[in-house]
Order: structure tokens, then sequence, then C-alpha cells
């Protein structure tokens, strides 16, 4: 942990190359990020997967902006796959959710694209926890072979999730400009016996604030 409060110049970082920044655990750790602009490309990743009983936190504050950008997952040379570029909270098949999982981005400008991902998945059992976006502008565009850029709360299909699993809520306040495009998605949703989380969208309309939706994906 850094302490900021002396520092007003914070330079760019960069993810990349199918780098990751990884802190799961059987109850996951801490991932902040402070920086000018934050990019994750190249099927670099930041995770935190919840194995046993706990939570995961994934802090992101960008001070021009957040840009995620996707590509195909492929196969490494030893056989394994790469990952989606994404910024990730799961609570495993074998894992327990405390309701304490945060993934939280405060960015004047998000752009997601290539099947880029911010999410939250409940793939065991308990409470998943939840996900906050703060930004003037957000922008997700695009597919990649694994899905849509999207930013969501989920309950997986095919996991250990229980019936009394609850997925996550949802929260994105854009004050300026909310643009979906060419496939992308933002959802809350369940895929499981599980329940799913809440949408709430603020696109705060009394500084003309927009929300378009359009176009599509094969």
């Amino acid at each position: 942990q850094f302490d900021y409060s002396q520092t007003s110049d914070f330079q760019d970082i960069s993810i990349a190359q199918d780098a990751s920044i990884d802190v799961s655990a059987t109850d996951a750790g801490v991932i902040s990020l402070q920086g000018n602009q934050i990019t994750l490309q190249e099927g670099s990743a930041l995770l935190a997967q919840i194995t046993g009983n706990g939570s995961g936190n994934i802090n992101i504050n960008a001070t021009t902006g957040l840009q995620v950008i996707g590509e195909n997952v492929r196969r490494r040379t030893n056989g394994s796959p790469t990952m989606p570029t994404s910024i990730f909270i799961e609570v495993a098949s074998t894992g327990t959710g405390t309701n304490s999982s945060l993934l939280t981005v405060n960015a004047p400008q998000i752009d997601l694209s290539d099947g880029a991902q911010i999410g939250l998945t409940m793939a065991g059992q308990g409470e998943a926890g939840n996900v906050n976006i703060l930004s003037q502008r957000i922008n997700s565009d695009g597919i990649s072979n694994v899905g849509p850029s999207s930013i969501f709360t989920t309950v997986a299909p095919l996991h250990n999730t229980s019936s009394d699993a609850a997925g996550g809520d949802l929260t994105i306040t854009a004050t300026e400009q909310f643009n979906i495009t060419g496939g992308a998605q933002i959802a809350a949703n369940t895929f499981g016996p599980g329940s799913g989380g809440n949408l709430i969208i603020n696109p705060q309309i009394e500084t003309a604030g927009n929300i378009s939706i359009t176009g599509f994906a094969t």
C-alpha cells in the first residue's frame, strides 16, 4: 500500500504481452492501480479469484483514462489458452462469497474494445459483491472469439453455483456519454440457479448525459 497524499503527477501504466497481476487465493487480495492513462492489452489481465471463503478487491483510478483492448484468445506454444484482456473478480466453484468483493473503476474516460471485459462472476455460493463504474465518458465496442466487450456481473452456468448464490450489483455512472456499439454488452445476469444482481445506470441527465446503444456483431 502506498501513500499518494503528496503526489499530484501520476505517470502512465501499460500492462501488455499476456501479462497479469493476480491476487487469487482462498481469500483473495487487493489490486490497486493509480495512474494517468492506464492501458491493458494483448491478453493481459487483473485477476482476483476467491477459491475459499472470502472476497477480492480491484481498484482502478486513472487521471486521464482507462483503455482495455481485447484480442482473440489463442493457444500458447505449450497448448494452454491465453486469457481475454480483462479486469476480473470471480468467486470460484470452490468458493463462498461474503458480499464484500468490490471492483471499482474511476476514470474520466473508459474505452473497451475487441472483446475486452470488466466484471464479477459468481461460480460458487454465497454473495458475489459489487461493481461500481464512475466516468464522464464510457465507450464499449466490438467482440472477440470469446465474446463481446462487456462490463458485467454474472452467475456462471456450468460451475458449482448453488441455488442460493447471488450475483453482484453493477452500478454505472456516466456523467456525459455512454456508448455501447458493435455487439458490446452491459449486463447483470444469471445463467445458473442463483439470482442475478441489479443493473443501475445513472446517466446524470442534468449534465447533458446521453446513452447510445447501436450496431451488432455476428
